[in-house]
């Protein structure tokens, strides 16, 4: 709802409009020289916006204004939704007053905004009366709602934009009266959203020109639809599958700062995207992880060779070096978080205390915050460690953070007033980021000691790897059939003066063909540890390729003499099949025991007696009756 006032001669009063301000408003409408100025004002910490809005000319003898909340889900709205909300509630009064009074058609009405976006989505509605808003679209609603009463008025809409703010550089004695308007709005807006603040949310409501819409959890759904959904649709399952693997309580995902990792992630490119990903949920293709999927690979730690190598062991190693190059890297980071994200002194001891702890580094010598702090920041950043202990400090280093370092950060630049000059959207988002750059760091470290750093060295590490690789086969032949021979022709020192390329065909054909070869002598599993059944001889592939008729002569190894006739009436040979048709004598299986096959019993032949129903039935099954009447 809004609320209307009326102001004369520049005076604001509570009381209601008067019918004065209604005439002459109605015929500044009448004569196409209304300005209708609105603006929005919107809280990030809690969710809410409000819309304040005016109607008055240039003179401003008399003037009507009103104010009221900016309805939608608090964890979407943004400042887009009061600007379209202000906009909105001037048309709708308009609405009113072209019911009321008599208003030409065609009467001209000024539309003032300071939200770029608005004013270019509203001159979309107004310029071209077919034009599709996409459902996808963010606010589509009020958008919805603003085309159908924009088309079904009879009012000429004319939309500008206005500079908003401008006071922080101009004097107000320099600005025009759209200009003091606009800033009239702004105050009005922000003074109810200040006096509103502990106000119940209406339910949402299904607006008249929007004709469906989304709600879950009691909220509408007005922006991000497709990924809103999406979330809704799978978050019982991600929910339950991460609390199984980080061995969460349920309750400990609400304080994940889930914001700052999507923003954080939105800015990312597909390569780095996808590592902060392995990271986030322990996927890296550590040494452990590459030895579960390949025996030939080794899980020790290349650095110490003495631990396996884990993505928590990659964090923690002790050898000096890389303790030494973890260290710089941290502190590196560090910094960065610190001085581009005015992070608080406090809030890093904090940090720098238990990440130095996990990473198995010396604490640092000297704090960062040398002096007493603010009690309520120090209690902020004491629930702040608290709510990170549940979720893990190794979460902490793979970007999942608790929302309260958020809470403290945002106490303590209210209190000292240390804002960045370019705010990002989320404070955490910063602070993410410095820990994925760090994260990586520390794997291409790992890298550069595993795979080299330069070309020469990494040659050297793939050539040793298919050596070594080429030797396992030579040491541990598997099973080939006569004819697959050739591929052991070349002694071992003559097959390894070929190149990598051709090593790596010559095992890939000694994989494929030992998969192919028939009764091993003893069963090995080739060189991609793949387990595969003996497939059929030649001889028994070329009897399955003929036609049906002769499939009865598979058991026999001799052909069938021509004119012989059937053992039975199957098709197959026997009524019951004999144990080398069986599928175990098929396809090589050595079975403890061959199944005993089922005997059927003889059909009885079927005997009609003398009755109604004998004869009626006979009369049924008589096929050739209806010939012989016929005839």
């Amino acid at each position: 709802m809004t609320d209307i006032t009326c102001r004369h001669s520049g005076i604001s009063s509570d009381d209601p409009p008067t019918e004065a301000a209604f005439l002459y408003v109605a015929n500044l409408y009448a004569e196409g020289k209304l300005y209708c100025v609105s603006d929005g004002s919107f809280n990030p910490s809690l969710g809410r916006g409000s819309q304040a809005w005016i109607m008055t000319d240039e003179r401003q003898q008399h003037s009507m204004t009103g104010a009221g909340p900016a309805d939608g889900n608090p964890s979407t709205m943004s400042a887009y939704r009061p600007e379209l909300q202000g906009l909105l509630a001037s048309v709708l009064v308009l609405r009113s007053m072209n019911a009321a009074y008599d208003i030409p058609t065609g009467a001209a009405v000024t539309l003032v905004c300071d939200n770029e976006a608005a004013t270019v989505e509203l001159d979309k509605i107004v310029s071209d009366p077919l034009h599709a808003i996409d459902p996808l679209q963010t606010d589509y609603d009020i958008l919805l709602e603003l085309q159908g009463e924009i088309t079904n008025s009879t009012s000429t809409f004319i939309i500008k934009w206005i500079k908003g703010h401008q006071e922080d550089k101009v004097p107000l004695d320099q600005l025009d009266f759209l200009a003091l308007l606009n800033i009239d709005c702004d105050r009005r807006a922000k003074a109810f959203l200040r006096l509103n603040t502990n106000e119940t949310l209406q339910p949402p409501v299904i607006l008249h020109h929007e004709k469906w819409g989304a709600v879950a959890n009691g909220h509408k759904i007005t922006a991000n639809l497709r990924e809103t959904i999406y979330e809704l649709y799978t978050f019982s399952a991600t929910k339950t599958y991460l609390c199984k693997k980080f061995a969460w309580e349920p309750t400990v995902l609400s304080t994940v700062a889930w914001e700052g990792l999507n923003n954080a992630k939105a800015t990312l490119k597909s390569p780095r995207n996808t590592f902060t990903s392995k990271i986030m949920y322990d996927k890296l293709p550590v040494a452990e992880r590459l030895h579960f999927f390949n025996s030939s690979e080794s899980p020790l730690c290349k650095t110490c060779n003495k631990a396996v190598e884990t993505q928590q062991h990659l964090f923690q190693c002790r050898e000096h070096n890389c303790r030494r190059h973890r260290l710089h890297c941290w502190i590196k980071h560090s910094k960065v978080f610190l001085i581009q994200g005015h992070t608080a002194r406090l809030i890093m001891d904090a940090i720098d205390g238990n990440v130095r702890h996990y990473l198995k580094l010396p604490p640092r010598p000297t704090k960062w915050q040398t002096s007493q702090g603010n009690r309520s920041v120090v209690a902020a950043v004491q629930r702040a460690i608290v709510a990170q202990h549940a979720l893990g400090w190794d979460r902490f280093l793979s970007g999942i953070i608790s929302k309260k370092w958020g809470v403290a950060q945002r106490l303590y630049q209210e209190i000292s007033g240390d804002y960045p000059k370019r705010r990002p959207r989320t404070w955490a988002e910063g602070i993410i980021k410095s820990l994925w750059d760090f994260n990586h760091d520390v794997w291409l470290y790992r890298n550069a000691i595993k795979h080299g750093v330069t070309q020469e060295e990494q040659s050297r590490a793939r050539r040793a790897r298919v050596v070594a690789l080429v030797n396992d086969r030579y040491l541990h032949r598997p099973h080939l059939d006569p004819k697959y021979k050739f591929l052991y022709n070349k002694p071992l020192h003559k097959r390894l003066e070929e190149g990598n390329r051709t090593l790596y065909a010559w095992l890939s054909s000694v994989a494929n063909l030992s998969s192919l070869s028939t009764k091993p002598a003893t069963r090995q599993q080739s060189i991609d540890m793949h387990a595969t059944f003996t497939r059929l001889s030649d001889t028994q592939m070329g009897r399955l390729r003929r036609p049906m008729r002769r499939l009865r002569r598979l058991s026999d190894q001799t052909p069938a003499k021509s004119g012989a006739p059937l053992k039975s009436k199957f098709a197959l040979g026997q009524s019951s099949p004999s144990e080398t048709r069986l599928l175990t004598g098929m396809w090589n299986f050595a079975t403890a025991s061959p199944p005993t096959p089922l005997i059927k019993s003889k059909a009885r032949k079927k005997v009609f007696h003398n009755s109604i129903r004998s004869k009626q039935a006979k009369l049924l099954w008589d096929r050739g009756r209806t010939a012989r009447m016929m005839n």
